[in-house]
């Protein structure tokens, strides 16, 4: 009894600690790839809503360490230059960028001139409102996965690990529904940016519950199977 426990305790420390849900969960947030001197390659371009001159907050372990600002704009890649850092810190592969809409203003020194135009700060901030974190904004707040827990769960349970792979390829080529009044108000190239935003945080999650659903199932068949091997 006591050599099946430990292989049911490394069996759950595998799949819940070192399970994948985590990296396809992550898999499409923007972050630094390569880092020289006092710049470094982002992993998304102008077709994921990235636009020039926009700044970001750099998130290391969970962390806001800094702000770095878009100099180059490739389809798929970005190129940065940090602007601020906090003491001791530095930038590496693998940090996290959040868009700091707010920044744009402050740290070019453009938000005084402008209120001095007749625009309030909130108007300014609107203006530069990026369409793509908005989708990505809407689907963390109202997307629940669409079921994918419960069927990573079922295929787990019935196939374990081939179950896991074979349900997650059907999973991945299903497309995901945009709720249409998110898109009323907006133009073409507006709905595109909330389109590939929303999408891409939808299936982050419909992936990462995927996964930890099939984890418990496949977990549950080794039980099943441990159990009648004895």
């Amino acid at each position: 009894m006591k050599r099946y426990i430990s292989i049911l305790l490394i069996i759950t420390y595998s799949l819940f600690v070192f399970n994948p849900s985590y990296i396809f969960a992550q898999q499409n947030s923007m972050k630094v790839v390569k880092v020289r001197d006092d710049k470094f390659v982002a992993n998304m371009g102008s077709i994921h809503g990235i636009t020039l001159n926009s700044y970001y907050t750099i998130i290391q372990n969970n962390k806001n360490i800094g702000r770095a600002k878009v100099i180059a704009l490739r389809e798929k890649i970005c190129a940065l230059i940090i602007t601020s850092l906090n003491s001791g810190e530095m930038v590496k592969p693998g940090d996290y960028l959040i868009l700091d809409s707010e920044s744009y203003f402050d740290s070019d020194g453009l938000l005084n001139d402008l209120n001095s135009k007749g625009f309030s700060k909130d108007q300014l901030i609107s203006s530069k409102k990026n369409y793509f974190f908005e989708g990505q904004k809407a689907a963390e707040s109202e997307y629940n996965g669409g079921g994918a827990m419960i069927g990573g769960l079922v295929c787990g349970t019935l196939l374990g690990l081939i179950g896991w792979g074979l349900g997650y390829a059907i999973m991945s080529s299903s497309d995901i529904d945009v709720p249409p009044r998110h898109l009323s108000s907006l133009n073409n190239q507006q709905q595109f940016e909330f389109i590939s935003g929303y999408k891409q945080k939808a299936k982050s999650k419909r992936n990462g519950n995927f996964h930890a659903g099939a984890a418990i199932g496949t977990l549950i068949a080794v039980v099943i199977v441990l159990s009648y091997s004895n």
